[in-house]
């Protein structure tokens, strides 16, 4: 017999963003636990050549809310069914960050009720990407970049939940064989 699993998370207006979407906790998850498992957030890269080919609405979406590199940009299969997941904010002090399956995990333990969030900076690699941050937190960084992985500080402070191929790239940049 399949059971249903229990309703853990849902979305609701965010409390980071005005007159935006976020997604919540509906029961407490514990530090470490997984909240999304990668394989429910499958994206595809794309090279910029790509996105010069899209319409205007598609790119703005593409540069609101998807992570790029120097040499293109992840993205879901189609736009207009997009898995919960995105519906995460970014926040300066996320409750969740990755594993080492890339599985989005609790940084902490989340009490039921609280908007979960993610530090963009854990995976974003564009270097002409900036976006102004809203998220209130006492560690706000103000505006995130795709260079914030260059930061050996920021990195060292989020090792543990850094995107694993990125925290590789930032070890390789600052000379650390891992």
């Amino acid at each position: 017999m399949n059971l249903i699993p229990p309703v853990r998370i849902e979305l609701r207006p965010s409390r980071l963003i005005p007159n935006e979407v976020g997604l919540f906790t509906v029961q407490s998850i514990g530090k470490d636990d997984v909240v999304i498992e990668a394989s429910a957030f499958v994206e595809i890269a794309h090279p910029w050549t790509v996105y010069e080919q899209l319409d205007v609405i598609t790119q703005q979406k593409i540069m609101k809310f998807c992570c790029g590199s120097e040499t293109g940009f992840f993205a879901p299969g189609d736009f207009n069914r997009l898995p919960i997941c995105w519906y995460m904010n970014h926040c300066c002090e996320p409750s969740v960050g990755f594993d080492d399956d890339d599985n989005f995990v609790a940084t902490r333990n989340i009490a039921a009720g609280e908007e979960l969030c993610w530090d963009y900076g854990f995976a974003e690699t564009n270097p002409d990407s900036a976006m102004q941050c809203l998220c209130g937190s006492i560690f706000c960084r103000g505006v995130i970049t795709g260079n914030d992985w260059k930061n050996p500080a920021f990195v060292e402070k989020n090792r543990a939940y850094f995107l694993r191929e990125l925290l590789r790239k930032a070890d390789r940049l600052k000379g650390v064989a891992r």
